[in-house]
Order: C-alpha cells, then structure tokens, then sequence
C-alpha cells in the first residue's frame, strides 16, 4: 500500500502530533520553605524546559554454554533514581530582586549554605517536581511527578562585556523515585 493520504491512519483520523513546548512544571518546596512555597507559582510560569528522560538503556547480561549463547535484560540498581535538570528564565522584579534564582537558591542552600556552613536534614531538603505534558487544547495527555527532590546544582552568572545575552540559570535535581502518568491505549 503507497503511503497516500487516503491509506495513512494518522492523516485520515487526523491525529495531532505531540508539541515538545505545551507543558507546565509545578513545584513543591520543601515544607522549611513556607514562603517560597507560597510564590511556587513564579517558577512555574519560569520554568522553559525540563527533561523527561525516563526510560535509560536496559543493559544485557549473557549466559553461555560451549558455543551458545543467551541474552537477559539486566536489573540495575538505581532503576528508581532520577536525574533531571530544569531551565528557568530570571527576571528582575519591580523591587531589584530576582525572584526565580533567590528560590532556588534558597532550596539549593539547605543542602549547603556557602554562607553560613548551614546543613539540614533530607527530610528538611526534599521537595516534589510535576511536569505536565498537554495537548493544544490543555489536556494532559502526561503527567511525571518527581518525589523526594533535591536540588543539587544552580548555575551562576558567567558575565561578558562583550555579549548581549539574556541570563537563564540551569537547576539539577535527583530525585528518589518518580510516577510516570500517561493516558493509555
């Protein structure tokens, strides 16, 4: 069969493609950040990408015996850990603060403090990440909801006079473990 508009399913029932830039990130901070939590929301309409890569190469094992061979998928040990980064536009309020990088550096600094020496526990430092996938007309078609969430890295400012560019800052997070939502066939 010729792919003709006629014999393609995806053409004939007119199935809409999946747009990489309709998603939305929410953000729970950890519970000793009351005040952040409050202004999550500015993150959330800063938030320009996040990758969602939860599905890492299954490594093989093999088995033999004299000259044959079997192959198995390999269970690893870290199949419920996720590395994940997330890049967030930064604007100066009306106040001359930059909201976007002093949340997150406010979460970034529970880990460590570079101030103070400041250390708190994981059960203080761990907040929740949710990414939702949707289609053109705002329905979540998938839904990631990254749990125990540590911020491990915040990007700084590599200023240069002879560069014009706009400062968006780079966050890293792992996370414990995630929930993969998607609506099925």
């Amino acid at each position: 069969m010729l792919a003709h508009f006629n014999n393609v399913t995806v053409a004939n029932q007119n199935r809409e493609p999946v747009y990489l830039n309709l998603f939305e990130t929410t953000f729970e901070f950890p519970s000793i950040l009351p005040n952040v939590n409050k202004e999550s929301a500015i993150l959330s309409m800063q938030a320009t990408s996040i990758n969602l890569e939860l599905t890492p190469d299954l490594e093989v094992v093999k088995q033999y015996f004299k000259y044959s061979g079997r192959q198995f998928l390999n269970t690893k040990q870290d199949n419920s850990l996720a590395k994940f980064q997330i890049k967030f536009n930064v604007n100066v309020t009306d106040k001359f603060a930059i909201d976007t990088w002093n949340m997150l550096k406010q979460w970034y600094d529970l880990g460590w403090n570079s101030q103070t020496g400041e250390l708190h526990y994981k059960s203080e430092l761990i907040g929740t990440v949710i990414a939702h996938v949707h289609d053109r007309k705002g329905i979540v078609i998938r839904r990631v909801e990254y749990k125990n969430v540590m911020l491990t890295k915040l990007s700084g400012m590599a200023l240069d006079w002879s560069k014009g560019e706009i400062y968006s800052c780079d966050a890293d997070f792992v996370a414990d473990t995630w929930i993969d939502l998607y609506q099925n066939i």
